[in-house]
């Protein structure tokens, strides 16, 4: 009778002691080069106190810690040839890792959480629990590159900014964006695979005594300037970063088009057209239309060339960027030749490509800066 007693005795402690929920990760997969962040998802008991968390990895005949977690806050990584750990951006339940080679196809990830438990009468037990979770290994696609777009080059007291945070390709997987301004995140919104934010800007903006946290030296702040970052994170960890410098001044910047001899003007071919500023005080009676091309596609889709604003861009169904100025959509030819409509472009030009695809040709004028012209 007694040893049964302490039978469910030893079984009721190992019941309630470090609820251990598993291993979890937002990407479903780990790609080789890429940083991912994995969390230990677990709880423990009012009588418990955590003694470490440990990470290790499986992979048939090997299993081999890779990151530790002590209740004090140190931090121990053991050196591999196959795992990476970011040991500054890993935590008590969360570690990024970064696998180094394709040699495992599938690997497992294991958490093991220690605890001391109080037993009530003064001393302490230790107890341990482990969960794995197998989880495939994916061949690294391309890095993550990321862009930062400004409707501003310029800016003073007053002026709202709008800003767009995005990747350069369409990654897989996808990952989170945040904007920082002078170092310190903004509220944004996400839409259409991008990041949007609004910023109005005042006197604190060109304040050069911020840093942004982790990338730039204080250097790197100019006087009566505004730093913008977009970055592109898998949990804490970021991949990548891109940023620009918005100088104090007149909406008017050195990239909107200038009068050149007998009244020509010079355009920056990569950004005039699908830009506001640069329309906005240019000499009257100067061409200012932009133009795209738009095919058929065999499998019941379509193809846009050129560049198109963002507005056009939220009225399209899931567009993904196959190359510079090229999107592809599943949504039908005559849709997209109506959303473009809507939007102020007009057909001119009609055609057949060498494939024997219809091929459409549309121009718009910008009619919100010549309204006084039409």
């Amino acid at each position: 009778m007694i040893f049964k007693y302490l039978v469910y005795l030893f079984f009721l402690q190992n019941c309630l002691a470090i609820k251990l929920i598993g291993v979890n990760l937002k990407s479903g997969a780990l790609h080789v080069g890429r940083t991912t962040e994995l969390t230990c998802d677990y709880l423990k008991w009012k009588q418990e106190q955590l003694y470490s968390v440990t990470w290790s990895i499986k992979y048939p005949g090997v299993k081999t810690n890779f990151f530790e977690y002590q209740a004090d806050g140190s931090k121990s990584t053991p050196s591999s040839t196959f795992v990476q750990v970011d040991e500054g951006s890993s935590e008590e339940q969360r570690v990024n890792i970064r696998i180094l080679d394709a040699q495992e196809e599938e690997v497992s990830i294991c958490c093991e959480v220690k605890v001391l438990r109080d037993s009530g009468y003064g001393s302490m037990k230790p107890l341990r629990k482990e969960k794995c979770t197998d989880i495939k290994v994916l061949a690294g696609g391309d890095q993550l590159k990321v862009d930062i777009w400004s409707s501003h080059n310029k800016a003073e007291v007053g002026d709202t900014m709008d800003l767009v945070c995005k990747a350069k390709e369409t990654p897989d997987p996808e990952p989170e964006y945040a904007i920082r301004v002078n170092g310190e995140e903004i509220i944004g919104v996400k839409r259409n695979n991008r990041l949007e934010a609004r910023v109005s800007v005042n006197e604190d903006h060109f304040n050069p005594t911020r840093r942004s946290i982790g990338y730039r030296p204080q250097g790197s702040f100019i006087s009566n300037a505004i730093l913008v970052e977009c970055l592109g994170k898998f949990g804490q960890h970021i991949a990548a970063n891109s940023s620009m410098t918005i100088t104090r001044g007149s909406k008017q910047s050195t990239n909107m088009p200038l009068q050149a001899g007998r009244g020509e003007v010079q355009r920056n071919s990569r950004t005039f057209f699908n830009d506001p500023v640069q329309h906005r005080d240019h000499k009257k009676g100067i061409p200012c239309h932009s133009y795209v091309i738009v095919e058929s596609s065999f499998n019941q889709g379509s193809v846009i060339r050129g560049q198109i604003s963002g507005e056009v861009l939220e009225d399209i169904t899931s567009p993904t960027k196959t190359a510079d100025d090229r999107l592809e959509t599943s949504e039908d030819v005559v849709a997209i030749l109506n959303i473009l409509g809507y939007h102020g472009y007009q057909v001119v030009g009609v055609g057949n490509s060498m494939d024997n695809r219809m091929v459409w040709t549309l121009e718009r004028k910008y009619f919100e800066f010549h309204q006084d012209e039409l």
